[in-house]
Parts: C-alpha cells; structure tokens; sequence
C-alpha cells in the first residue's frame, strides 16, 4: 500500500496523477480494452496534467459533480463511502 499526503490534507493534481500511474499499472488498459474511471468532479481530478495521462493510456474518465455522489449510491450498491 502507497499513501501520499499533501501538507493541506486535500489531494493535489501532483498527488492524483502519481495514482493514475500506480492504477494504470494495476489496471493495465489498453486501446482494445480502456479502462472507465468513475470519478467526483473535483478540481484535482480535472487537471490538464491528468486529462494528457489518462488520454494517452486509455483511461476513460466520468465525473459527476461535487455532492452528489449520495444520489448515485442507490443506483450503484457497489458505491460506497469508502470509495468516493
């Protein structure tokens, strides 16, 4: 297990994009077979940096806007709190 904090607490754009590499490297896309990232729309997640890595590795990103993932949940059981 890997962990990163920044020195705010709050994720970084540096700190998301150092996990896009360790989840490509599990997850392992490729063109035939991309991977869909379901994430919550928040301004670390929708950085430039971010958005050239997961286009470049196949990585097929979906935001849904801050608070409201609560709303999703009844639709999607397999969402839960510990993985927002």
């Amino acid at each position: 297990m890997v962990a990163c904090v920044s020195d705010s607490g709050w994720i970084t754009e540096s700190i998301f994009v150092d996990w896009l590499q360790r989840f490509k490297a599990f997850a392992k896309p490729y063109a035939d077979d991309p991977i869909l990232l379901i994430l919550v729309n928040h301004e670390s997640h929708i950085c430039l940096r971010a958005h050239e890595f997961c286009r470049k590795n196949f990585i097929h990103v979906l935001t849904f806007p801050p608070h409201t993932s609560a709303a999703f949940r009844f639709n999607f059981p397999w969402l839960t709190e510990n993985s927002i």
